[in-house]
């Protein structure tokens, strides 16, 4: 009788276990967070600075003052007249001439 319970026991244990499906994980909050912080950070100062082309634009039409457009822009000048993309922006603001 002993062989018989463990041909059981056996039996028992190569009998597959029914495996239980992942459950999905929600990105949560953090995620969004994220990528608000990253907008904010990365995008914004880089559409400041292409923002100075429709400016020069509506400064050409006399929508905008020269003194409202040099203080509003003030920290893209200074990166014209102190670093090496002053050719870049002039280029850009030619574009939109």
């Amino acid at each position: 009788m002993p062989a018989i319970g463990f041909r059981i026991q056996r039996q028992a244990a190569m009998t597959p276990k029914k495996v239980e499906p992942r459950k999905k994980r929600s990105l949560g909050v953090g995620v969004g967070v994220g990528c608000a912080v990253a907008f904010v950070f990365l995008l914004l100062p880089i559409l400041y600075v292409l923002s100075i082309g429709p400016a020069t634009m509506l400064y050409e039409r006399r929508v905008i003052s020269f003194e409202a457009g040099r203080t509003f822009y003030a920290p893209v000048i200074w990166l014209h007249d102190h670093t090496p993309l002053g050719p870049a922006i002039e280029w850009y603001e030619q574009l939109w001439i």
